[in-house]
């Protein structure tokens, strides 16, 4: 017999924190399924609200499982810190540590000692500009070093937190950190991407001219490329063996240690790679993830948890995860539909055939959306800077509209999150990885379909082989896209899509779309009337 949800202690009586004295919806039923399942990937779709942390970690202090938690944000990291203290150690890239060892290799050489890479305070660079990246000896990597203090620590853990980006290169160039019991693989719906990401070789034109002494490969072969890096290795080596003779050198040797990692990567790579011009070079990108998985991210951990709000069996089977050893969960959504409607209301199809008289047409009607809500503020998804600016110079509203460049997102989120209504934030950029609870954001509106970029050359590849591919991507990042402003129970915010393509693609890909996301949809005949204003509940 199952273990039933009746049948779980509160979380504090489990090993989790104090605080957690009882299960939200879900949240009990999701860890029966870690601790009584006995296949290798439970799949779990955990809407936003649910509370993903909890689950994975009271299963880990539960079970004692030595376990690694993955995350694509270094803010979910801080997170689990702050929730869960003494229990979680955290260990990133060297990026993220001060060198105290970095001013050593320039004693004598105080001209040197330049200040470039990322600032810490007392103007030390990280330790990705340090002496042990480039094989220098460091007086402090045995003790004092904040990075190997806490990789020391990682190694020790039961359970350790990290990013897809560290745990897949220190795995794959470093030591590694240890075996593992479990693997818990948060926002899961990103792994893929992830693990495509590192997947990737990028050369510029000025690191093979100026660092190199040669010239790319003329061929589209895989197997030139591959031997043309080996031939370059041998000739890395003894010029790194000439710079190790004058301690002047040191940022010559830095350079070439980079360029080195990838020129062995490249040297060994096999299988289906696609091959594209860069704005400064050449790159190299696995064209499908799934072949490495295993080697690179799941480490033959006997078992591998994946939790999202959006995951989908396709994501199983882009990382080519057996039907056999894999179960999917569904699980209802905590917040009321009637409190987070995305309405299908008809407009034009916004794409490259759209006409002056589209555009005109797209923007009165998403003005006629507004118009109603000026008592609270908005987001509008463009999608693209370029509908970002049609708006900002057509629309009737664009006095209270905020828009950001690609260096001042950051910035302009932060000054739209504490501005007053009316206020409405306009972007390409904000579709995931940011947070707008309560009157932060009370209404959405979806200028475009988020459908891939069909001119990149692996996306390309990816949706000929596989025809089902970018509509997938497109879901994903639309129901990604709807969920920024319904963050909490009491929270409220309703979506207004004002791309007809919406009208064809939802009842065609529904089923790539977790079932508490369709539960919201409805479908009017014109802009309906807003919901009264969001009562903040006090205390």
């Amino acid at each position: 017999m199952g273990l039933e949800r009746a049948d779980l202690p509160p979380p504090n009586r489990m090993g989790a924190p104090p605080r957690f004295t009882k299960w939200r919806r879900g949240q009990d039923l999701s860890l029966s399924h870690l601790i009584e399942e006995r296949c290798r990937f439970p799949v779990e779709c955990v809407p936003t609200g649910v509370g993903k942390t909890l689950i994975y970690i009271t299963n880990a202090l539960l079970t004692g499982k030595r376990t690694a938690a993955l995350t694509s944000t270094k803010g979910l990291q801080d997170q689990l810190e702050r929730e869960f203290p003494g229990s979680v150690v955290d260990i990133r890239g060297k990026g993220n540590y001060p060198c105290i060892g970095y001013q050593d290799i320039f004693k004598g050489y105080k001209h040197l000692l330049l200040k470039t890479g990322r600032r810490f305070e007392g103007g030390l660079p990280s330790c990705e500009e340090g002496p042990c990246f480039s094989g220098e000896q460091c007086l402090y990597k045995a003790g004092a070093c904040h990075y190997f203090t806490s990789y020391r620590a990682a190694l020790r853990a039961q359970i350790v937190s990290t990013n897809y980006s560290y745990w897949l290169s220190i795995h794959a160039w470093g030591g590694g950190l240890g075996n593992f019991d479990a693997l818990a693989l948060d926002e899961a719906h990103n792994s893929p991407a992830e693990l495509s990401a590192h997947l990737r070789i990028e050369l510029s034109d000025w690191e093979v001219d100026k660092i190199l002494e040669s010239s790319f490969p003329r061929s589209n072969s895989l197997e030139e490329w591959c031997r043309w890096a080996q031939q370059r290795l041998t000739w890395i080596e003894l010029r790194q063996a000439d710079l190790r003779a004058d301690p002047r050198r040191y940022r010559e040797r830095r350079t070439l240690a980079k360029v080195k990692a990838k020129i062995e990567y490249l040297s060994f790579i096999r299988g289906e790679w696609v091959k594209m011009k860069t704005r400064d070079g050449i790159a190299w990108q696995a064209l499908w993830p799934g072949p490495y998985a295993e080697s690179r991210l799941f480490l033959e951990i006997p078992q591998v948890a994946l939790f999202s709000a959006t995951v989908r069996e396709k994501t199983c089977d882009l990382l080519q995860i057996p039907s056999k050893d894999r179960l999917f969960h569904e699980y209802d959504s905590p917040f009321p539909a009637r409190r987070r409607p995305v309405y299908m209301i008809p407009t034009t199809r916004v794409d490259w055939k759209w006409t002056e008289a589209h555009k005109t047409e797209w923007v009165i009607g998403i003005d006629r959306f507004i118009k109603r809500r000026l008592d609270r503020k908005g987001i509008i998804h463009t999608v693209s800077y370029d509908r970002a600016k049609l708006l900002l110079e057509r629309s009737d509203f664009r006095e209270v509209m905020w828009s950001h460049t690609t260096r001042t997102t950051a910035e302009v989120v932060e000054r739209f999150k504490a501005a007053a209504p009316p206020a409405i934030l306009v972007s390409p950029s904000v579709m995931t990885g940011w947070n707008f609870p309560y009157e932060e954001c009370e209404f959405q509106i979806v200028g475009k379909l988020p459908f891939p970029n069909s001119s990149d050359p692996v996306t390309k590849a990816r949706q000929k082989d596989d025809g089902d591919y970018g509509p997938f991507l497109c879901m994903t990042n639309l129901v990604q896209m709807v969920g920024r402003g319904m963050r909490a129970t009491d929270d409220a915010c309703e979506t207004g899509i004002f791309d007809d393509h919406a009208r064809w693609f939802i009842p065609k890909y529904e089923h790539f779309a977790p079932r508490w996301f369709m539960e919201a949809i409805v479908w009017v005949d014109s802009s309906p009337k807003p919901p009264p204003k969001l009562e903040r509940k006090e205390g």
